[in-house]
């Protein structure tokens, strides 16, 4: 049976205080504890673990966890307590909370459902000692306003334990432990007070407290539990600490006294000299205060005080985290290192340490310096104190090692990095020794391997001001052209640090063609990438950074890396100089080709004038053909592998329903050959199998194949729309592994067989191969797929999604057989389901279509009035301009049921409802999306309304 494992993939963290975490697990009986970190990585949590790579730490993407909808939130829970692995692992997607339970042989979610709105925190037991019936608790706060209280040792469905309502404050931070053997949580939020409730052993909480100081939203709360007596401390307090927009952090100490509380007993005062100095900073009115909150928590006198305030940082502290706790080994104890790590907008990480007497004392700052960055957003320390990671605002995983516990020496390591945004495109450099990726996050990013080192992103040649579209690298992979949101595509050439980097890291020689600049810099303010030469700088970026202005960059050391560049380098010394800009065009770049000599590229269009393909002779940059071939939008350009210049084709793809062939005579570019409505819906791709046949692949899911007189010789159907292919040349007997990415987020494989090009009667065959399984597959649409070089006998896919990622899959070529499915029609009783796939008694994935709107991925549900029918249809033609919304704040609604007669493509029964309203403008917009939705009301509205999706 075909197969397929996931060898490398490239998300970037989300923006949130509780988006990593690091815990020792044991994954399963057989093995010891291990650590393993997990982040949140757009709608993915992602695990990944700490390796060593020619004695360089580094860390390793080991799998992918697919949820619903964006990840806000993780925590690893010890059901046994802080000293035993951890057990489970809780996430936050949207509005549900996954339990994985790590101990299972598969990791399989528990989807614990509830909330209204989306997720904003969770908690679980942190602090030593939490058994029982609270290491089964968790806790998790909602932008429905309320906080719930869930316990997963019931049963599925009945987790729930209770609900807290909050009111419209929404709150941002939770902590939970438990005190006096007692559970209790803390909450903190937009309210800028810190809440306390105290449990029972049923899980219900009561409030009991609430703690002023901060002046600007909580947006952190972590829990220990003091082992030592030391600086004014006892063993057994529990030490809270907060996290500010105010820019600082807050220490409360919260301790059981042996006597039980008096009747009537709520407050008292502090009794030290200390406690009333340390007081008086905890309250926000700026008087003097002399309290300490005392109550009841199991009959128990509690003592709840102001302990130390933390000050250093510039801007907001966006989490705080203790060091975890850990076994001494002398005493065999476990004990709990007073240490804490922050993390701020203010670009620095800061680990502090107490020096006695509530004062606090900042140990180690790190963090970035220059480059277009907004400082972190979350920090903690490894579980044996001698690894710290840092979550960057762009998506990036600092990594830092000490040699030893407890030092406050930090060397930074290469660590993980992505986009942060739709990666839109992905190309191999034509020799295979890398990849290249472009995003809406405005970077094109380099990645490669090597025998030493595992995948690493190895350069950032582009940081750009617009979202950037589509590149092509050039034959000699050291030139690449890309385009972005603007009407100039840019043409950029490798410097020397870079080649200086290949040989050091991957062990490529690569030839120095020329006197190239050394690297290139951003000046403030500008777009360009400039080209910097020997004599104009002499910084050394792998030892020390410079302090420069936000946009500004510079390249590194003449000699290059001898390791995998860190995020702090990528963000200013691995920039490639810009040669030359490319005008001509009217609208946003939107796609780019390279063939031998000769550079192609096409704009965002609704008239033919505006659709013309432009081309560019690829040594001079000089205009040579402008092609006037499509009405709409060209989607893609594919040079033929020729190897004669003036022999090669160009196939041009559009949103018009046609492709085109072109090809050079007596010097000019002219069209040879236009297939009007090869397909029925947008053609997104396409590729060259020969020098004379080609396949295209549509949003009408069939990819097709032709030859260069225009004949089809083969056609297969898919189970979704054609987001992109590409083709691998098994053999040369015209037998060939085809890979498609749909539009829903599934790659799939066929086989195809192609007829010799003298037999003009033979058709081209098609068999199923294999699907990527779920777990491994895009969260909404592929945006490319290519074959890359085999390795060690496997063929190798990189894949890129709208999600983020860019995961790489290796399938064995030896395993690639498989049975014929038969034609991949639609079975209509699964399509009105939302599952598409082959017939009956064949095997399908079942998806569900998810759409991006505005960076956040959502549902679709589909809403059809009589109104739209009538006023968008006449005689099966679109002859009307409306505004389509799924909320339904206004009009009434409709449901009727469509039959598909107006629209060939729609061949099941379909019942939507949708709000509709006339309006005299072609702005149609899809202001919401919500509920469960189908993949078939965006192929309706592709057909009504194409630039409604791009």
């Amino acid at each position: 049976m075909p197969s397929s494992s996931l060898a490398f993939a490239s998300i970037s963290c989300n923006r949130s205080s509780q988006s990593v975490d690091w815990a020792f697990c044991q994954l399963s009986a057989t093995q010891q504890p291990t650590p393993l970190l997990a982040y949140t990585g757009g709608p993915f949590t992602v695990l990944v673990r700490p390796i060593t790579s020619q004695n360089e730490p580094t860390l390793k993407v080991i799998n992918l966890l697919k949820t619903e909808a964006q990840t806000t939130a993780l925590r690893f829970i010890h059901r046994n307590g802080l000293d035993n692995p951890a057990t489970h692992l809780l996430t936050a997607s949207g509005r549900d909370l996954y339990l994985y339970d790590l101990s299972s042989p598969i990791i399989n979610a528990r989807v614990l459902k509830g909330h209204e709105a989306s997720i904003t925190c969770v908690a679980v037991p942190k602090g030593l000692g939490n058994t029982g019936a609270v290491a089964s608790l968790v806790a998790s706060a909602g932008s429905d306003g309320t906080v719930r209280i869930w316990d997963f040792s019931r049963p599925a469905g009945e987790e729930s334990v209770q609900v807290i309502n909050v009111g419209p404050k929404m709150v941002m931070s939770l902590a939970l432990g438990t005190v006096a053997e007692t559970p209790v949580l803390f909450t903190g939020g937009v309210d800028k007070k810190i809440s306390m409730y105290v449990g029972d052993n049923k899980g219900s909480f009561e409030k009991r407290l609430e703690l002023q100081g901060h002046t600007d939203w909580i947006r952190s709360l972590e829990l220990a539990t003091c082992t030592v007596d030391q600086h004014g401390w006892k063993r057994g307090d529990v030490m809270l600490c907060s996290a500010s927009q105010d820019r600082y952090v807050r220490i409360w100490k919260i301790s059981v006294l042996e006597e039980k509380v008096e009747k009537g007993t709520n407050e008292g005062a502090a009794t030290s000299l200390q406690q009333q100095m340390m007081n008086a900073l905890s309250e926000g009115s700026g008087k003097l205060s002399t309290k300490a909150h005392i109550l009841s928590i199991s009959d128990r006198k509690t003592v709840l005080m102001f302990d130390a305030l933390l000050m250093g940082h510039d801007d907001w502290v966006l989490s705080v985290a203790w060091e975890s706790p850990r076994l001494n080994t002398v005493t065999n104890q476990w004990e709990q290192p007073m240490r804490l790590v922050t993390a701020s907008s203010d670009k620095s990480i800061m680990v502090w340490k107490p020096s006695g007497m509530g004062v606090w004392i900042n140990t180690t700052r790190l963090g970035e310096i220059g480059g277009s960055t907004l400082g972190f957003h979350n920090a903690l320390f490894a579980p044996d104190g001698q690894g710290l990671i840092a979550c960057a605002y762009h998506g990036a995983i600092q990594y830092w090692t000490s040699a030893k516990d407890g030092e406050d020496e930090w060397t930074p390591r290469p660590a993980l990095s992505g986009h942060s945004a739709e990666v839109r495109d992905l190309k191999w450099d034509p020799l295979g020794r890398w990849f290249m990726t472009t995003s809406k996050d405005q970077t094109t990013r380099l990645w490669a391997s090597s025998t030493a080192y595992d995948w690493h992103e190895l350069a950032r040649p582009q940081i750009h001001g617009y979202d950037l579209n589509c590149l092509e690298p050039l034959q000699d992979g050291l030139t690449f052209v890309s385009g972005a949101d603007e009407k100039v595509v840019r043409v950029f050439t490798a410097p020397q640090i870079f080649l200086s980097t290949v040989r050091n890291v991957l062990g490529i020689a690569v030839s120095d063609a020329g006197k190239l600049p050394l690297g290139a810099s951003v000046p403030a303010l500008g777009l360009s990438n400039k080209a910097v030469y020997e004599n104009d700088t002499t910084l050394e970026l792998t030892t020390e950074f410079r302090n420069m202005s936000a946009y500004a960059a510079a390249p590194a050391q003449l000699t290059g890396l001898d390791k995998p560049p860190l995020e702090q380098q990528l963000l200013q010394g691995t920039l490639w100089p810009e040669v030359e800009k490319l005008y001509g065009h009217q609208y946003e770049i939107y796609s780019v080709g390279a063939g031998h000599g000769v550079v192609a590229s096409a704009s965002k269009a609704t008239t033919a004038k505006a659709a013309q393909i432009r081309l560019w002779d690829s040594k001079t940059w000089r205009p040579t053909g402008l092609l006037e071939a499509h009405n709409l939008t060209v989607t893609h350009l594919a040079f033929s592998p020729h190897t004669d210049p003036e022999q090669q084709y160009l196939l041009s793809v559009s949103r018009d329903r046609s492709w085109a062939l072109s090809a050079r005579a007596g010097g000019e570019w002219r069209i040879l050959k236009k297939q009007e409505k090869a397909h029925a819906r947008i053609i997104w791709s396409a590729k060259w199998l020969t020098e004379r046949l080609f396949v295209t692949g549509s949003r009408d899911k069939t990819i097709k194949v032709w030859d260069v007189e225009g004949r089809m010789i083969g056609s297969v159907n898919g189970d979704e729309g054609v987001n992109t292919l590409d083709v691998y040349h098994q053999q040369k007997n015209g037998r060939y592994i085809l890979a498609t990415g749909s539009e829903t987020g599934h790659v799939a494989f066929y086989s195809l067989v192609c007829p010799p090009s003298n037999d003009l009667e033979a058709k081209a065959s098609f068999v199923f191969l294999y699907s990527v399984p779920d777990e491994h597959i895009h969260v909404g649409g592929v945006a490319k797929v290519q074959f890359g070089p085999t390795q060690d006998g496997q063929l190798v896919l990189s894949t890129c999604g709208v999600d983020g990622s860019v995961p790489e899959k290796y399938d064995n070529i030896a395993v690639l057989t498989a049975e014929p499915h038969g034609a991949m029609n639609v079975n209509p009783t699964r399509r009105s389901q939302g599952c598409w796939g082959p017939k009956s008694g064949q095997s399908t994935l079942c998806p569900r279509m998810i759409h991006k709107v505005g960076g956040a991925i959502h549902s679709l549900s589909a809403i059809v009035s009589d109104d739209m029918l009538t006023s968008w249809w006449t005689d099966g033609k679109p002859n009307g301009l409306g505004k389509l919304a799924t909320d339904t704040d206004g009009g009434a609604e409709k449901g009727i049921q469509y039959n598909g007669q107006r629209e060939q493509t729609l061949r099941a029964e379909l019942v939507r409802t949708l709000t509709y309203e006339a309006i005299p403008s072609s702005q149609d917009v899809l202001r919401k999306s919500a509920g469960n939705g189908e993949l078939s009301f965006a192929e309706h509205m592709w057909r009504v309304r194409p630039s409604l999706w791009l």
